[in-house]
């Protein structure tokens, strides 16, 4: 909370190069805390489970783990879209509206494919119930386009085709979360050490 006043005063003071580190940071501090969410979750669904606490496991994937992952994804979108303003107007290079924009979208693109890669096959023990950064893609690609179409234009395109992506990630994140909670685990609850890397 404390990082994001600070961006919304440097970045209204137009100080562009902190309005981009304070940003990364907001990043960085939410994705430490999705991963102490899901490491203390983990730790601790079998006393839970023991305990018949299951409400206090979904209400903390629900609410906690997602209300993270909406707050994260849409952080790292802004981050880029930052990083696209300090290529234009700060640069000692002389970078076009056109061309900042491609980076930071090539940049995004990179990040969700390790993001898709990362939740399906190898932290799906702990991140499977998180669904909420998927929505956000699609949502804050929707809005880009809606606001910034421009026909035949490379960024439109290529939005165009991180909006499909996300689409498609999105009906798939939902298949195999209905898929390995009804055949992967013990109860609904705890999520067995083999469903790691197993479909």
């Amino acid at each position: 909370m404390a990082l994001n006043c600070v961006w919304m005063v440097v970045f209204d003071r137009e100080i562009m190069e902190a309005a981009l580190a304070v940003l990364f940071s907001m990043c960085v501090t939410l994705y430490i805390c999705m991963f102490i969410s899901y490491r203390k979750l983990d730790q601790s669904v079998q006393v839970l489970e023991k305990q018949s606490r299951f409400s206090d496991v979904w209400l903390t994937r629900m609410l906690v783990q997602n209300g993270l992952g909406i707050y994260a994804t849409w952080c790292t979108v802004a981050t880029h879209l930052n990083l696209a303003f300090v290529l234009v107007y700060r640069s000692a290079h002389d970078i076009s509206n056109q061309d900042a924009c491609t980076i930071a979208l090539g940049i995004l693109s990179a990040i969700i494919v390790l993001f898709i890669v990362t939740d399906w096959f190898f932290l799906d023990r702990f991140s499977r119930y998180t669904f909420t950064p998927y929505l956000v893609l699609v949502v804050a690609f929707a809005g880009s386009l809606s606001k910034n179409y421009e026909e035949g234009a490379r960024n439109t395109t290529f939005t165009i085709v991180l909006l499909a992506v996300s689409g498609f990630a999105t009906v798939v994140k939902f298949i195999l979360l209905d898929y390995r909670h009804c055949r992967r685990t013990e109860g609904g609850v705890r999520i067995s050490d083999e469903s790691i890397v197993k479909v």
